[in-house]
């Protein structure tokens, strides 16, 4: 036995020397009983091998020729090229775009950056850490609502301004596979700095023009008007009112040539606005209120075929922050819009029930940085509709008896009645130009039958263990975006929801784990021991896909010699601040009651939370029964295990003997009344943006609320329902 285990051995050192080492080596030594067929069959084998790789190096010279030759030319273009996997990130870019923004990021979003997020421009790295990730994100969806019709012009357009204070002109392009499925994306990013200071320019031009001619003009004016009414008048006064009109004449066509020459040479840089249709923008609109703002948005009919010139994003961005402060201001849940063509412009009415704005309110507005749920642009709503040419005012519109409040968007019309067409770029060769990495369309690792598969087809475990191989936050918060699609796919497939759940909180923990390992990198290693938790629906293993933060920090007593309990705090509070700023970027909002590490009261030594909790058990205030159904649901997210384990051996001592605490928990749950009417029917909501809708939460927390009781009764650890 051990005999033939020695040639199995031998002979799998002899193959993989000829797979890896040298493809012309062959298998000579001699074996007994069956197993010269078997080395006939690998020598066999070995020639093929080492015949395919020769057959194959005038191709691969070849290659790297048309490598050189493209990169020597994609190295001299004018725009910036990147090339994104479906993840985003970097496959390839040139030098222009390195110039463009290898300095970092600076565009039309202003947040709080993670650390690390302008270390370098490299392959590899997303693309988040130097565009933002709502320009991006606003592109794919364009892309993808066209890629759905069959559109000819899959594209989109953007503007950024790098931290050079370039301002560039942002085109997105899909890359599809063979089988017409999306694998990425190119961004080609033109410098259009001179194009907007050349719209200024000619602004100016336009004043000065204004004010020059105003004198000649009016000299002009009164001399011929004299000769009007002064027929009769002598011929020397006659010779000087001509010489009036000469001279002023000769001065007004001074400075139309002058202003015409310098106009002339503007007008060739100037930058045309992009034709959009108004199906996509108003569809485009109607969506993203509906999602962002909760506002329901219905669209009368219009012709089909008009479009205006715009910058989707900007534009697209202006009406829904003026969506929302309608919202803000008047209380509306519901607008008409309705779009028309009135010679040369597209008219965009927004009309609402209720009461109109008051005046002044809306030049308020257009003074403003228009935000929209932490994404501001980088112009005002004024120097926005200037750019586009366009004016906006509200008024009330309708007839007597059915007047209703309006805002008007007076929006320049496409007259070309043509659109840029760009049709998706099948994948590309394996050769790429300049700074590239196209292995990265395909991981390490993955199994080969996952290439010709939708990313939202891909299974859990291969998502997951991307997220655990990740290198810097914007990976992290990359990948997270997309558990939604991975979840509509398995709803659409008929998953059980115990299994969406449970994926949803191993997805969570994964991207947890990470982003606090990030935050302890960048922190170094911390005082003491600690653990941070989850709370709430998240230590229950519950959240769904729109859930908020629930976590909190625990850390020991006993710290390093020479480090007071100040510089402990200050340090846990540091990382806390980190951790939860990203989990917020990678979709788990903030807490809107500040139930998360980053809050000092959450952020304690493990002697306070032992009194915290004692305190809660003991007095059963209000307070402290709710904060019992967050806080008595935790488990464990980072750190040390054990100091979880400690405190939740305190929670059951504290517990042991005290029914009081019980029979409070239990008549807080059962005071509360189901949404169920006299006649059986349900109870929904009467007001407010949920108005017409069952909050179906209530009722289940106490299913919740029950199975805590219980099994804090019967000390079981496990905190799921």
């Amino acid at each position: 036995m051990k005999k033939f285990q020695s040639v199995i051995k031998k002979l799998a050192e002899e193959t993989e020397r000829i797979a890896s080492e040298s493809p012309s080596h062959r298998i000579t030594f001699e074996t007994e009983g069956d197993f010269s067929p078997l080395v006939r069959a690998i020598n066999i084998l070995a020639d093929r091998y080492e015949a395919y790789g020769i057959n194959l190096q005038p191709a691969f010279a070849e290659t790297e020729e048309e490598k050189d030759i493209l990169a020597a030319f994609m190295s001299e273009l004018p725009e910036g090229v990147l090339i994104c996997n479906a993840e985003g990130q970097l496959l390839l870019y040139n030098k222009r775009a390195r110039q463009f923004l290898g300095n970092g990021r600076k565009n039309s979003v202003r947040k709080t950056l993670p650390e690390n997020a302008n270390s370098g421009f490299r392959l590899g790295q997303s693309v988040f850490a130097v565009i933002d990730k709502n320009l991006i994100e606003h592109a794919l969806d364009e892309i993808n609502e066209k890629l759905k019709r069959n559109a000819v012009n899959a594209v989109s357009h953007f503007i950024i301004e790098s931290r050079g204070k370039h301002i560039l002109q942002t085109r997105a392009v899909p890359i599809l596979n063979r089988l017409g499925q999306f694998t990425g994306f190119i961004l080609i990013l033109s410098d259009i700095t001179r194009q907007r200071e050349a719209d200024n320019r000619v602004d100016s031009l336009l004043k000065a023009l204004t004010r020059s001619a105003r004198s000649p003009l009016a000299s002009i004016r009164s001399a011929i008007e004299a000769i009007l009414e002064y027929p009769d008048m002598d011929k020397d006064h006659l010779r000087r009112f001509r010489e009036i009109i000469h001279k002023e004449s000769i001065a007004l066509g001074n400075i139309l040539n002058r202003v015409g020459d310098e106009y002339s040479a503007l007008i060739k840089t100037r930058w045309s606005l992009t034709p959009l249709p108004c199906k996509d923008l108003m569809e485009t609109i109607g969506r993203r209120a509906k999602d962002r703002l909760d506002i329901l948005v219905h669209i009368e009919t219009y012709e089909e075929n008009i479009s205006v010139k715009a910058d989707s994003y900007s534009m697209i961005i202006v009406i829904l922050f003026i969506l929302n402060q309608l919202k803000n201001e008047v209380g509306i849940s519901e607008v008409i819009c309705k779009l028309g063509r009135d010679g040369k412009f597209i008219n965009l009415d927004l009309t609402w029930q209720g009461d109109p704005l008051g005046p002044g309110i809306l030049r308020k507005w257009e003074d403003q940085f228009p935000v929209i749920n932490g994404e501001q642009n980088l112009f005002t709503v004024k120097e926005v509709l200037e750019y586009h040419r366009a004016e906006i005012w509200s008024h009330v519109s309708g007839k007597s008896g059915d007047r209703q409040p309006c805002i008007r968007f007076l929006l320049p019309a496409d007259e070309t009645g043509e659109s840029e067409s760009f049709n998706p770029v099948t994948i590309l060769p394996e050769s790429a130009p300049v700074f590239y990495d196209f292995d990265l369309f395909n991981h390490p690792g993955q199994n080969p039958e996952l290439d010709n598969r939708l990313l939202t087809e891909l299974t859990y475990t291969v998502l997951i263990r991307e997220i655990s191989e990740t290198q810097t936050v914007e990976e992290v918060i990359a990948r997270a975006g997309h558990l939604p699609r991975l979840i509509h796919s398995m709803i659409s497939d008929g998953a059980r929801m115990r299994n969406i759940t449970w994926l949803i909180t191993t997805f969570s923990d994964a991207i947890l784990k990470k982003l606090v390992g990030f935050g302890v990198e960048a922190s170094g290693p911390p005082p003491v021991n600690f653990a941070f938790v989850i709370l709430g629906s998240e230590g229950r293993k519950e959240q769904t896909l729109k859930t908020d933060q629930d976590n909190a920090i625990i850390f020991e007593d006993e710290g390093i010699p020479g480090i007071s309990e100040a510089e402990i705090s200050e340090y846990f509070l540091s990382l806390a601040e980190k951790v939860c700023t990203w989990l917020d970027q990678a979709g788990y909002a903030f807490c809107t009651g500040n139930i998360m590490a980053r809050n000092l009261r959450w952020c304690q030594s493990m002697s306070v939370w032992k009194r915290y909790f004692s305190e809660w058990i003991h007095t059963a205030e209000h307070e402290h029964l709710l904060h019992s159904t967050i806080f008595f649901d935790f488990r464990f997210g980072y750190g040390d295990e054990r100091i979880v384990e400690n405190l939740r051996e305190h929670l059951f001592d504290s517990l042991t003997g005290w029914s009081g605490f019980f029979r409070y928990m239990a008549e807080n749950t059962v005071s509360f009344r189901p949404p169920v009417g006299f006649l059986g029917n349900f109870l929904v909501e009467t007001k407010g943006k949920h108005r017409n809708c069952l909050d179906i939460k209530r009722p289940m927390t106490q299913i919740v609320d029950f199975a805590r009781i219980y099994a804090l009764r019967n000390n079981i650890r496990e905190t799921n329902t």
